[in-house]
């Protein structure tokens, strides 16, 4: 597949721009990021602690 810029329609020309900038642009937007931490994130409890995992 190719990269889409931020906007998430035009396609990325690799000539021109790095592949990896829009998708750390998108990834790295308050909202985005936000949703990562939110639903990606798993906490469970064993004795008596939070753990992250």
């Amino acid at each position: 597949m190719e990269w889409k810029t931020a906007d998430g329609e035009t396609i990325v020309d690799a000539r021109v721009e790095p592949e990896l900038e829009p998708m750390i642009k998108r990834l790295l937007n308050k909202k985005t990021l936000l949703d990562v931490i939110r639903h990606f994130i798993v906490f469970e409890e064993a004795r008596e602690k939070t753990l992250k995992a």
